[in-house]
């Protein structure tokens, strides 16, 4: 089935067809490529600002990210606690992070925490790296 036919049937409005039309516009299918509650709460984060949804779990340089801007070089890598906190772990983020600097990407990370209890200051911080990195703005 497809999402087009679902919503054009949707919006006839026969009986139930509110309510389809409801879960049709609300369908987030990149909830399907997350893989943890960090990645569904950064996304709810940037659908509530209305910053524009990233591809989730990409791959770029043959690294898989969290999230990618594709037009704007922009990565986000979150980091969600133990996987990120030991000495080998930083060193293998690090890694990471100028492999991808230097195929011309700019990395942003951005812990739990920050999701969670600062998530205006993140939106903030990423609306502003995007429209920097904007396809036509001055660098």
């Amino acid at each position: 089935v497809k999402l087009d036919a679902v919503a054009a049937v949707a919006r006839r409005g026969v009986a139930g067809s509110a309510a389809l039309n409801t879960a049709v516009t609300s369908h987030r299918p990149e909830l399907a490529l997350t893989r943890s509650r960090l990645e569904e709460r950064f996304l709810a984060l940037c659908e509530a600002e209305a910053i524009p949804i990233p591809q989730v779990n990409a791959t770029v340089c043959g690294l898989e990210v969290d999230a990618l801007w594709e037009e704007q070089r922009v990565v986000v890598e979150l980091d969600g606690g133990a996987a990120h906190g030991t000495p080998a772990a930083v060193e293998r983020d690090r890694r990471r992070e100028l492999r991808l600097r230097v195929a011309g990407y700019l990395v942003l990370r951005y812990s739990r925490g920050q999701v969670s209890t600062q998530p205006r200051t993140v939106a903030a911080d990423l609306r502003r790296t995007l429209a920097a990195r904007a396809v036509g703005a001055p660098h």
